[in-house]
């Protein structure tokens, strides 16, 4: 119980919040792991968008490619349509 509720609240940053009101539960009752679990959930619309690019699957095939023989490899990127290399070092 006390890893389900210290990972969320080690993630959103909430720690202090989060031990002044287990203190005052544990004084009274056992916490409510799924109400505190809501109490200190992210607000979904304060959460940014993020547009994430992922890289070709060919550039992984590339680099493993590489490892066998040592070779620094020209990578192919793609940045906004456009094509160009890099050498990895």
């Amino acid at each position: 119980m006390m890893v389900a509720l210290l990972s969320p609240a080690q993630d959103r940053a909430c720690e202090a919040q989060l031990a002044l009101v287990l203190a005052d539960d544990l004084d009274q009752r056992l916490p409510d792991l799924n109400a505190l679990m809501l109490r200190f959930a992210p607000n979904p619309a304060r959460l940014p968008d993020v547009l994430v690019h992922l890289a070709s699957l060919n550039s992984y095939d590339v680099l493993v490619d590489s490892i066998d023989g040592m070779q620094r490899p020209t990578v192919p990127l793609t940045l906004s349509g456009s094509s160009v290399g890099r050498v990895i070092e």
